[in-house]
């Protein structure tokens, strides 16, 4: 029972981890988690859509009912295709924005830690070669 109730917490403290490193692409965030919810959303629809179409339009031999499944199956795959597509477009960019963004703060950091040694190691030796 505790190991359940911890690994909720650790769940938990997992996306908020995320949601704090997402915080400065807030809007490519919102927008690809939107388009993940959309994307669990429209991928089932069109096995729905072929089994509406087989027991209403085929076994029954309606033909006009056929035409309009078609159709609407034919919709389905182009909204599935740009849903998925816009999804890993946004979500690659998300995930490149980040990494930008975390190798620039690391090389800053790296950067300013060697400065820091540079000028201390100066200093040190300036001021012992005036003894």
């Amino acid at each position: 029972m505790t190991s359940n109730k911890q690994k909720k917490d650790t769940d938990w403290n997992t996306l908020k981890r995320i949601l704090k490193l997402a915080l400065p692409f807030k809007s490519l965030f919102y927008l690809s988690f939107s388009l993940g919810i959309l994307v669990s959303i429209v991928t089932p629809l069109r096995p729905y859509l072929i089994q509406i179409t087989v027991d209403k339009n085929i076994i029954q031999q309606n033909g006009k009912g056929l035409e309009f499944m078609a159709f609407i199956l034919l919709l389905s795959l182009i909204v599935e295709f740009l849903v998925k597509y816009l999804f890993g477009l946004y979500s690659t960019k998300l995930r490149t924005n980040h990494h930008a963004r975390f190798a620039h703060q690391t090389l800053q950091s790296c950067a300013n830690d060697a400065f820091a040694i540079l000028r201390q190691n100066t200093c040190w030796h300036h001021h012992h070669s005036n003894d």
